[in-house]
């Protein structure tokens, strides 16, 4: 992959930009667009490895002009990274050699993930608790045990957008956190991410 290609986004739009041209997939789009130069000031550049594992989806349907010199790196048949060998790496064991005679190594990539593995990125929420007034922000949870009872609220702040931890929470106030915001997350995602509940009292 090019040093000259930086990876970012505006709002939830993911951006790949080249010394050429910039581009951008707009919400609800299934086809990337150019970028215009006003638009290109707004990204907010992120790291390769972030930019996989936040807009995986969208490195399916690349632009022509990208798909040459931008290979995702799947684990597992989801991104974790981005690579520059032409041929994506699929295999968990194996190094692929690039044009260039370089090796790219899966295993500095895996041991990245497992220690993010407990980690969920739930995307940006926008909340308007009266008339006049909403903020918006990002969102990760940490599952803090195996079992999944205490759990680390993540957001991020207004003015320097980084992530800022709220605490750990039991999964009760976890719920009740992100209900409280009009942040809805089904139970099914819940128990996906490792969340366990206390078992129902009988009648």
């Amino acid at each position: 992959m090019a040093k000259c290609i930086q990876f970012g986004h505006i709002g939830s739009n993911p951006v790949i930009v080249t010394p050429d041209e910039g581009y951008v997939l707009r919400d609800g789009r299934k086809r990337w667009s150019k970028l215009d130069v006003v638009d290109r000031r707004k990204v907010v550049h992120i790291k390769p490895m972030t930019f996989a594992r936040r807009y995986g989806d969208s490195l399916r349907c690349l632009p022509k002009a990208l798909k040459a010199c931008v290979t995702p790196l799947l684990v597992d048949g989801q991104p974790v990274n981005l690579c520059r060998s032409k041929a994506p790496v699929r295999s968990l064991f194996h190094q692929a050699e690039t044009s260039l005679g370089e090796v790219t190594h899966i295993q500095p990539y895996l041991d990245r993930l497992a220690r993010r593995q407990a980690t969920f990125n739930l995307g940006r929420h926008t909340y308007s608790p009266g008339p006049g007034y909403s903020w918006s922000c990002e969102y990760k949870i940490e599952r803090l045990n195996r079992n999944g009872t205490l759990w680390d609220i993540l957001a991020t702040d207004e003015d320097t957008g980084e992530f800022q931890s709220m605490g750990s929470h039991s999964i009760d106030a976890a719920q009740e956190y992100f209900d409280s915001v009009g942040f809805s997350i089904s139970l099914k995602r819940w128990e996906k991410m490792g969340a366990s509940f206390a078992p129902e009292p009988s009648d």
